[in-house]
């Protein structure tokens, strides 16, 4: 809920979520973290995933709305992707 709340807001902020210490996921949370990119990317803004669990990671990769997130294996790898827009660009139009 919180998440939501802040991809709502009108700051300029992109969001890295730490799943570090998170061992599993419900399915409305997912959907909220899907939601939440959708909201960013209207307003430019971008959500990553770090540190993700293999067993939420799995999830992802089987479900179709898991292609919409980004994803990366640390925090410092997902600040990196935000701070180089040419990565997030390209990593786009590859999917297309």
């Amino acid at each position: 809920d919180q998440l939501c709340a802040h991809s709502t807001n009108e700051s300029a902020s992109d969001i890295v979520v730490d799943f570090s210490e998170v061992d599993r996921i419900a399915a409305r949370s997912l959907a909220n973290l899907v939601r939440s990119q959708r909201e960013l990317k209207t307003k430019g803004r971008r959500l990553v995933l770090a540190c993700l669990p293999s067993a939420i990671a799995d999830i992802l990769n089987i479900n179709p709305v898991g292609k919409e997130l980004l994803i990366s294996p640390t925090v410092e790898q997902a600040v990196d992707l935000l701070t180089n827009d040419d990565d997030i660009e390209s990593s786009d139009t590859e999917d297309s």
